[in-house]
């Protein structure tokens, strides 16, 4: 039934396209970001390929003659002018040409493999043009959000966009081959059939449009395109790291009275097939993994680890080689959720949550980032402290400058910016640290036997630097509770490493640092880690303490410890300076009687003796003037010169001498006598007035006078 009532008509409200639009460009940058989004567009396109090129031809200007260009609408003419082109190996499907037809309502929301979030991104190439169009496929797009041409009047064709396929009765060639043309640059298309792939072509504005813009009211000129594009060429191996297609970038620029375009960069992943496999592996379990069964075990994840090899060549021919190692997972997505669930009160389901995250640096030894940076699959404007780049499935805010953080913990439980700060305070809490120690497992000894890239310095832990303060401590979490291989320990033949886990291993402080004789001594007995960064050694007692680990880092007790489990392997090899080494270090907490059984006690006849209470009669310390008259009758003498601050304690400290006695007169009379017995009489008994002395023999003089001396300081002389 129709009601007809007097006075009422339509008032709908339907915002201007240009004005979404230029508010969408008050929130998102300018300059690189462009050329990033066209690239993450592409990318969620399966796009291997990605191209970019600066046309600075003018169609206009090089008109044939009198002749009007022959464009798919007349007035289409001032933007033929000076453009950016990019292209890729990929074609659009009929839900990417829906999702140019909203603004921020893209079909890549509900898309698990896709980078984009909110679907706007895009839209920024409207900072530098009024009017782009593409083609791919047979199709051909012209978009006009000004609504000047395809408005229903100048042109049949409404709404600002017009689209259909050029390839259809080679009407394109035939009636707007001019349009076409625009697009054949860098390659010869036969408009008479399917292009296998897309290219946008971005007019650039001028100054004269940017007058009547309701866009933007800043022209765009070639240079500003080409200064972009010369930062893209800076950053596109990073633009690379955690793309899940794209294997390569060229950038081109074609002059104004040149035929061609002129290569002036190309980056390239030289393993590509290599990297495509793990890439797909991983892409063809997302999607059962992101939706799993509400019975799916909690324990699963998806990981995958690559070492693309990029090779970087300049406009003059020139070429570069760099070697990277990516780790990735996907953590469990019923685990995340439930966390959330307990963590939070509003709707996650308008949320795309998934825990995925990756770590990435070189892997060729000695090779760092100058600086590192936070990813959410592209870049972000944020720098890390730590060695490595850093990617997750981040919340990112509309600029892709920042992430949501609730610094202020001014946000409602329920509030979408409560949940997106959460989830990301999530991921750097439980998912990083995971894909941090996988990739530390994975990397392996590619880099040598090096620390370099622990996360050693986790920032001031405010700001921003308070989401990932942590990551240090949930590092070794996870190394230590999973028994990864990550230290770096020597084999047997002193030159190469080996990877060992926390509990197979014994790991050296800063102490020992001071004695390197010891620590070989002690890795060649077993597996030692040692060089290990200050803060991974402050950091592991309270980890394995939350662990219920025992404690692996040495102390003077455990080295003793080793020492009598492994003494004979060392005993008769270990160089006297080494057992010095040992000795010192043992001897550092004062549990003096734990020196039982180590044959770490020098004597003067050289040899090196257990430490040994039941052999203690046979052992004396004496002072160094009996020492010097005894040196020829040395026999069970503790050698008192071998180091004098440890002599000192042997004197000093009280609980040595439970390893040898007291010294009395009638021992030293009988060394005495002895030694006269074998050096001056020969071994004989019979008792000789006078016997020349050889000039070499005993007893010599200065002997003689260390006697004397000997006799003065005795206790009993006056």
């Amino acid at each position: 039934m129709t009601i007809h009532l007097s006075g009422f008509k339509s008032h709908g409200i339907r915002e201007p396209l240009t004005n979404r639009i230029a508010g969408i460009l008050d929130e998102y940058p300018d300059g690189t970001q462009i050329a990033r989004e066209l690239l993450q567009n592409s990318d969620d396109a399966r796009s291997t390929v990605q191209w970019y090129l600066l046309d600075h031809h003018s169609y206009i200007d090089n008109a044939n003659g009198d002749s009007d260009l022959r464009l798919f609408h007349e007035d289409l003419k001032e933007y033929m002018g000076p453009a950016l082109l990019a292209g890729s190996d990929s074609l659009f499907e009929e839900r990417d040409f829906k999702s140019m037809k909203n603004l921020a309502a893209s079909e890549k929301r509900n898309d698990e493999t896709k980078i984009g979030q909110m679907g706007i991104g895009f839209n920024s190439i409207y900072h530098m043009t009024d009017c782009p169009s593409f083609i791919s496929g047979d199709q051909l797009m012209v978009i006009e959000p000004h609504e000047r041409i395809f408005n229903g009047v100048r042109s049949e064709f409404m709404e600002g966009a017009v689209r259909g396929s050029f390839a259809e009765g080679n009407q394109g060639l035939n009636i707007f081959p001019d349009q076409l043309k625009a697009f054949s640059i860098l390659e010869d298309i036969d408009f008479s059939r399917v292009y296998p792939g897309t290219i946008f072509r971005f007019p650039l504005r001028t100054a004269n449009q940017a007058e009547t813009s309701k866009l933007s009211k800043n022209a765009y000129p070639a240079e500003k395109v080409l200064e972009m594009l010369l930062k893209l060429k800076n950053e596109a191996l990073k633009a690379m790291l955690f793309l899940k297609h794209i294997e390569k970038i060229a950038i081109y620029e074609r002059k104004s009275l040149e035929e061609g375009p002129k290569k002036i960069f190309e980056i390239e992943i030289v393993n590509a097939k290599d990297v495509r496999k793990e890439r797909q592996e991983l892409l063809t379990k997302l999607r059962g993994h992101v939706y799993p069964e509400s019975t799916a075990s909690r324990d699963i994840i998806l990981e995958y680890s690559v070492r693309p090899i990029f090779k970087l060549t300049q406009d003059d021919g020139t070429s570069t080689v760099e070697h990277w190692h990516i780790s990735t997972i996907v953590g469990n997505v019923l685990a995340s959720r439930g966390y959330m669930e307990e963590e939070t009160e509003g709707n996650l389901d308008a949320h795309k949550l998934i825990p995925w995250v990756g770590i990435a640096a070189p892997s060729e030894p000695g090779v760092m980032i100058a600086s590192s940076g936070l990813f959410c699959f592209l870049p972000i404007s944020i720098q890390l402290p730590f060695p490595v780049h850093i990617n997750g499935h981040f919340a990112v805010k509309q600029s892709r400058r920042e992430i949501w953080t609730n610094q202020d913990n001014d946000f409602a439980k329920h509030a979408s910016a409560y949940i997106k700060s959460v989830w990301n305070v999530h991921l750097f809490h439980t998912h990083v640290p995971l894909v941090y120690a996988k990739f530390l497992a994975d990397l392996g000894l590619a880099r040598g036997a090096n620390y370099d890239l622990w996360p050693t310095s986790c920032g001031l832990g405010i700001g921003l630097d308070a989401i990932w303060k942590d990551l240090l401590t949930n590092l070794v979490h996870v190394i230590c509770r999973d028994n990864l291989k990550v230290f770096f320990c020597k084999s047997d033949d002193d030159e190469d490493h080996h990877l060992a886990d926390y509990k197979s291993l014994w790991i050296a402080d800063r102490d020992i640092d001071s004695y390197p004789l010891l620590a070989e001594t002690l890795q060649r007995l077993t597996n030692v880690a040692v060089g290990l960064p200050d803060a991974v050694i402050r950091t592991i007692p309270n980890v394995i303490g939350s662990l219920g680990l025992e404690s692996r880092i040495l102390t003077p007790a455990l080295v003793r410890k080793l020492l009598r489990k492994h003494k004979s392997q060392w005993s008769s090899t270990a160089s006297p300076e080494a057992r010095v080494e040992m000795l010192k270090y043992s001897i550092e907490d004062d549990d003096i009687k734990d020196l039982e059984g180590l044959p770490l006690l020098p004597l003067a006849s050289g040899l090196w003796v257990e430490f040994s209470i039941s052999q203690a009669r046979a052992r004396y310390l004496v002072k160094q003037e009996i020492f010097t008259v005894l040196s020829h009758s040395n026999r069970g003498l503790v050698d008192i010169e071998f180091d004098k601050p440890v002599v000192r304690r042997f004197y000093t400290n009280q609980a040595f001498h439970v390893f040898w006695s007291e010294v009395d007169d009638s021992v030293i009379s009988a060394r005495i006598k002895d030694t006269y017995d074998r050096n001056f009489y020969n071994g004989s008994s019979k008792t000789k007035s006078y016997i020349p002395q050889p000039v070499d023999g005993f007893p010599t003089n200065k002997w003689i006078h260390d006697f004397w001396i000997m006799v003065r300081l005795r206790p009993d002389q006056k």
